[in-house]
C-alpha cells in the first residue's frame, strides 16, 4: 500500500506568496517614488507571511501525524488501501510549539474497520500501541459500535483550565443570544466546557420556554459541547454542566423498602399511596418509576433482549420485597419460571385457560369493590391492593384468541371479548385498588391507542423505537428513535411528575429460574422477600364437563366424561398450591416422539471446541460487555422512506438527516429553531444515541429520509 497523500495546504501556499506579493506591490510604489507606501507595503506582505507559515507549518505536522498514524493502523483495521475517509482525528491539544516541530495530538481517534475481524482485546492492544507510536498520546477505548464496525479512541489527558479563547467564545456567543449585560463565567478541560455560569439574566426576555431552547441549541452547535441547563428564573441565573456519561450496567440497591402490608389500615394505605417501584436511573443517578397509586397502570415495551423482562422482573421483586400481593400473566409461559414458589407471588398463570379465567376474575374482583363502595360496605382503604404483572401481552391475545375459536359459548360472537375486558380494567381498576402492569415486544395500536393507550399513566420503552412505535407511545416520531443500538437496558420512562420523557439505564434485577444464565444465587437470595404473607395458589385443571350447580361430572351416552365447555373454564376455582394434583392432572411424557431415537456414540473430539471457546472468553471492549444483538436484522430504516435530497427548511423534527464530516452518519432531528437567518437543528446520532447539534443556512440541500406515515 502506498502511503497516503498529503491534504491540500492553502496557508502553506500562502506564506510563500505573500512576501513576492508584498515586495512586488513596493515595487510599484518605489516607481511612483512613494518610498514611505513602498515600506508599508513590503512589510506588510512579509509580516502577513508569519502567520501563514505558522497556519501552513502546523497543519504539515498535524497531516504527517495523521498519515503515519493511518499507515500504522491500516493493517490491524483490515483496509488494502489508505482511505482518510475511513479515519477523523478530532480536538488537537496545542503542543509546546511549532518551532520544536509538536503540533500537539488529537483527543479523540475515529476508524471504520472491515467485516470478519475478531475485535478482541489483542487487536484493540494493536491499534492502541500504534496510536501512541505515532501520535504520541496514551489512548482508550472510547466508543465501539459492533454492529457498524466503528470504534473511537480517546486520549488519556489530564485536566487544563479553561482556555481564554474558550471562555471568551463562551461569553460572547450568550451575550449575542441574551443581553451583553450577562455576567459569564467559564470552566473547561481538554475536551471543552465543563461548567459555563452566567448570572444578571434578563429575567423577563428569557422566561419564555422557547427562548431557552434556542439558548440551548444554539450555545451547543457554537461550542460542539454537549450541555444541560438548570435555568433558575427567581435568581436570573443559569448554569450549562456537560452532560455525564452513562453507566454500562447498575444494580438495584441492596436495602428492600418497608412493609407496605400492616395490622393499622390507615398506615397501609399511606405506605401504599407513596409507594414507588423504582425502575432505574439517569445518567445523574437520580431514581426513576411507577408511581402506582398516581399512575394506575403501566406498559412496558421492549424487543428480544433490550432487557424488558428483566424491568418486569425488577417490579415483581421490589412488590414482593414490600409485602403487595402479585398476580402474574406469563404471555409467553417461561419468562416468570423462576417467580414459581416466590413469597408474596400468589398466583402465575401459563395455561390459556387460567389466563382468561384469571383476567375474568380480576374484572369480577374490581365489580365486588365498586359494589361495596357504592353501598358504604369499605373503600379504597379497607382494601388490600392486587398487583397483576402481565407479560407478553400479544402472545396471550393471541393465544386467547384460538382458544376462544375452538371453546366458544353457541351463538358467541366469533371475535373474543378478552381485550375489550383488559380495556375496561384498565379503565376502572384504579379506584378498586388493581394495578396492572402489562409488557410488550413492540407498540400495538390494537392495544395502546387511543383510550387503552390514556389510561396508562406510566410508560417505559427499552431499546431502539421506529418512528411508529414512537408515534404511538410518545405522540411524535423521534423519542426513542435514537437509543444507542443494541445497549441491554437502556429505556424511556414517561409519565414523571415534571411530564417529560427522560432516559434511563434500567436496574439489571437477577433472574430467579437457575436455568438461566443470568442466575446469580447470591443476588437472587438477596432480592428474596423477608415476609411471605400470601400462599401460593393455583386454578383448577378442567378436564371434564360439569354441572353448574351441583358439580357432578357430565357424562356421554356411553358413559365417558364430556368435553369441558367454556362454562366449565371459566368455572375454576382458586385452590391451594398442589405438586400431586399437577402430576395427576397432567400427562406424563417420557420423550419426544419426534426425533427419532440416537443411533450412535456421542464423539469425543469436544475439548477443542472448549479450548477455542475459552480463548473468546477473554474478550471484553469497553462498551460490549452489555451489548444485545437484535432478534431481527435490519438497516434501521424499514420505517423510513427513500433517502431524499431536501432543503434544510423543510426538514421536520423525526426525520433522518445525513450531516456531512462525521463519516456521513444519520442523526435524528428532535428539533428545529430559527436563529439569525440560520436552522439550529438539535439531533441525535441514529446509532449512537450521541447527541448534536448543528447550525445550517436554511437553503442548505441535505440527504434525508421521512419517517413513514402511521396508518389509522
Amino acid at each position: 500500500m502506498d502511503s497516503p497523500s498529503p491534504t491540500p495546504n492553502p496557508a502553506k501556499t500562502s506564506a510563500l506568496l505573500a512576501p513576492a506579493v508584498g515586495l512586488a506591490g513596493a515595487g510599484v510604489f518605489m516607481l511612483k517614488h512613494d518610498l514611505a507606501t513602498a515600506l508599508i507595503t513590503a512589510a506588510a506582505g512579509i509580516g502577513s507571511s508569519v502567520p501563514l507559515w505558522a497556519v501552513g507549518r502546523r497543519h504539515a505536522l498535524r497531516d504527517a501525524l495523521e498519515a503515519n498514524a493511518i499507515t500504522a493502523a491500516a493493517p490491524t483495521l483490515g483496509h488494502r488501501v489508505f482511505d482518510r475517509s475511513r479515519f477523523r482525528f478530532q480536538g488537537w491539544t496545542r503542543g509546546t510549539g511549532l518551532f520544536a516541530g509538536d503540533p500537539g495530538f488529537p483527543r479523540r481517534v475515529h476508524m471504520h474497520y472491515e467485516r470478519g475481524l475478531d475485535a478482541n482485546q489483542t487487536w484493540v492492544a494493536q491499534l492502541r500501541d500504534a496510536l501512541k507510536r505515532e501520535l504520541g498520546a496514551e489512548y482508550v477505548v472510547d466508543k465501539h459500535d459492533g454492529r457498524r464496525k466503528r470504534i473511537v479512541f480517546r486520549a488519556e489527558l489530564a485536566s487544563e483550565q479553561a482556555a481564554p479563547e474558550e471562555a471568551s467564545k463562551a461569553r460572547t456567543v450568550l451575550q449575542e443570544l441574551m443581553s451583553d449585560s450577562i455576567q459569564v463565567s467559564v470552566e473547561s478541560d481538554e475536551q471543552g466546557p465543563v461548567r459555563i455560569e452566567v448570572t444578571d439574566l434578563p429575567a423577563t426576555r428569557m422566561a419564555i420556554g422557547n427562548r431557552q431552547r434556542t439558548v440551548e441549541r444554539v450555545l451547543a452547535a457554537r461550542l460542539g459541547a454537549t450541555l444541560i441547563a438548570k435555568w433558575n428564573m427567581a435568581e436570573a441565573t443559569v448554569v450549562f454542566e456537560r452532560r455525564p456519561s452513562w453507566p454500562k450496567m447498575i444494580f438495584p440497591p441492596a436495602e428492600h423498602p418497608k412493609l407496605a402490608v400492616l395490622d393499622d389500615a390507615s398506615a397501609s394505605h399511606q405506605i401504599y399511596k407513596d409507594f414507588v417501584v423504582t425502575l432505574g436511573q439517569d445518567e445523574y443517578g437520580r431514581e426513576y418509576g411507577w408511581h402506582p397509586f398516581k399512575q394506575a397502570h403501566g406498559l412496558v415495551v421492549g424487543g428480544t433482549g433490550s432487557g424488558k423482562t428483566v424491568a418486569l422482573h425488577r417490579a415483581t421483586e421490589l412488590l414482593t420485597q414490600a409485602g403487595f400481593r402479585c398476580w402474574v400473566l406469563d404471555g409467553k409461559k417461561i419468562e416468570f419460571t423462576g417467580f414459581r414458589g416466590w413469597p408474596n407471588v400468589e398466583l402465575i398463570t401459563a395455561r390459556t385457560e387460567h389466563q382468561i379465567r384469571m383476567l375474568l376474575q380480576l374484572h369480577e374482583l374490581m365489580e365486588e369493590r365498586y359494589e361495596e363502595m357504592e353501598q358504604g360496605l369499605a373503600g379504597p382503604q379497607d382494601w388490600e391492593p392486587v398487583f397483576v404483572i402481565i407479560d407478553e401481552v400479544t402472545s396471550f391475545l393471541q393465544n386467547a384468541a384460538a382458544w376462544w375459536k375452538k371453546h366458544k359459548p353457541a351463538n358467541a360472537p366469533m371475535k373474543h371479548p378478552f381485550l375489550d375486558i383488559l380495556a375496561n380494567l384498565l379503565r376502572l381498576a384504579r379506584s378498586a385498588k388493581i394495578h396492572i402492569l402489562v409488557g410488550m415486544q413492540r407498540p400495538d395500536a390494537s392495544i395502546i391507542s387511543g383510550e387503552a393507550r390514556d389510561n396508562f399513566g406510566f410508560r417505559m420503552s427499552l431499546g431502539k423505537l421506529g418512528p411508529q412505535g414512537s408515534q404511538m407511545m410518545w405522540d411524535n416520531p423521534y423519542i426513542g428513535v435514537s437509543l444507542p443500538d443494541g445497549v441491554k437496558g437502556r429505556a424511556i420512562i414517561g409519565g414523571q411528575a415534571n411530564g417529560q420523557t427522560i432516559e434511563i439505564q434500567t436496574y439489571f434485577a437477577p433472574n430467579p429460574d437457575e436455568n438461566t444464565d443470568n442466575f446469580d444465587p447470591e443476588r437472587v437470595e438477596a432480592a428474596k422477600p423477608t415476609v411471605n404473607l400470601y400462599a401460593r395458589r393455583m386454578y383448577e385443571i378442567v378436564t371434564e364437563a360439569r354441572n353448574q350447580i351441583t358439580g357432578e361430572t357430565l357424562t356421554n351416552d356411553n358413559g365417558t366424561p364430556e368435553a369441558p365447555k367454556y362454562e366449565d373454564f371459566m368455572a375454576a376455582q382458586l385452590i391451594e398450591w398442589d405438586e400431586d394434583y399437577i402430576r395427576r392432572h397432567t400427562p406424563q411424557r417420557k420423550g419426544s416422539s419426534i426425533l427419532a431415537p440416537r443411533i450412535g456414540t456421542p464423539a469425543t473430539a469436544h475439548e477443542p471446541a472448549i479450548a477455542a471457546a475459552s480463548s473468546v472468553a477473554v474478550l471484553e471492549i469497553e462498551d460490549d460487555f452489555n451489548v444485545w444483538e437484535p432478534e431481527e436484522e435490519g438497516d434501521g430504516f424499514e420505517q423510513y422512506q427513500e433517502e431524499d435530497t431536501l432543503s434544510v427548511s423543510s426538514i421536520e423534527p423525526g426525520d433522518l438527516v445525513q450531516l456531512e464530516g462525521d463519516f456521513g452518519e444519520w442523526f435524528v432531528v428532535q428539533g428545529i429553531e430559527d436563529f439569525n437567518d440560520q436552522a439550529v437543528l438539535d439531533c441525535l446520532n441514529f446509532h449512537t444515541g450521541d447527541p448534536m447539534c448543528v447550525e445550517l443556512d436554511e437553503n442548505q440541500w441535505l440527504v434525508a429520509r421521512k419517517p413513514i406515515p402511521l396508518k389509522n
